[in-house]
């Protein structure tokens, strides 16, 4: 609050006296464009009213209101981010009008904007710890919270302004990718984390009669290794098809599964030399 000393002058000059001004500054919302301008009532008794005067510059004001006889009054016009500088008058029943009262200054707060980096982050199954940082001018509040048991936050789950959390990833036990999110200042951050490796995967070879698969039945295969099948038919046989995972290879006689990082199936068949097979 803002005290001004009074400044008389004598009546005949026909002007009024200059106001003795408090202004308050109250703004209705956290971050709204507005300010409540309080002052002390003028005593001269052919007081008509007062009149608010604001604008970018310091005395060089833009805009004028005539509040009537109150000694309060909302300028709810304001931009943000802006400074705005203010003064009041009094005016008597004739329009004689005062001087301006001392003047007071006000920043108004920029909008609460908030941008977190990055927005997104990969980890392998065994987890691991980062961080997020938030953007948003000063004075603005948030929070980040966790949307999965799997991701938590160890520090600074709320903040004012310009911030950074800390959270970390537990281990993944499941093969099975896993994906969840963080809602950090009302944004999205995302984690992606892959699924357990297996240390073996199983390749199940079979052949129908008058032939065979080497090797044969649920054969098991290192995570990542590679794996070759010999088809081989029977004293007047030729193969007729070799399928892997259900799709036709052609008559082949051997094939190799590469880099095997999941289960896979082969199954050949077989037909008399001489007959057609289709």
């Amino acid at each position: 609050m803002l005290f001004f000393s009074r400044f008389t002058l004598p009546f005949n000059f026909r002007r009024l006296l200059l106001i003795v001004a408090t202004f308050i500054f109250l703004p209705s919302l956290a971050y709204s464009a507005e300010v409540t301008l309080g002052w002390d009532p003028n005593m001269e008794p052919d007081l008509a009213g007062y009149k608010v005067y604001y604008g970018s510059s310091s005395r060089g004001y833009e805009f004028s209101i005539d509040v009537d006889n109150t000694t309060t009054f909302t300028v709810s016009t304001l931009e943000n981010g802006r400074t705005y500088y203010f003064a009041a008058t009094a005016y008597d029943t004739s329009d004689y009008e005062s001087e301006y009262s001392n003047e007071v200054v006000y920043n108004t707060p920029l909008p609460c904007t908030y941008s977190i980096s990055p927005t997104a982050q990969s980890f392998t199954d065994s987890g691991g710890a980062d961080k997020v940082s938030v953007t948003t001018p000063s004075g603005c509040s948030w929070t980040a919270v966790s949307n999965a048991s799997w991701l938590v936050i160890t520090s600074n789950s709320s903040a004012i302004g310009n911030g950074m959390i800390n959270y970390s990833v537990l281990y993944n036990p499941d093969v099975s990718k896993r994906t969840g999110t963080l809602t950090v200042a009302g944004q999205s951050f995302t984690v992606t984390q892959e699924g357990k490796s297996p240390s073996t995967v199983t390749i199940t070879a079979t052949a129908g009669s008058n032939g065979s698969i080497s090797p044969q039945g649920k054969v098991t295969v290192n995570y990542g290794g590679n794996q070759t099948f010999t088809i081989i038919p029977k004293a007047y046989y030729r193969i007729a098809d070799v399928k892997v995972n259900g799709v036709s290879q052609g008559a082949i006689t051997s094939y190799t599964f590469k880099n095997v990082t999941s289960n896979h199936s082969i199954r050949a068949t077989f037909v008399r030399k001489g007959s057609r097979w289709w």
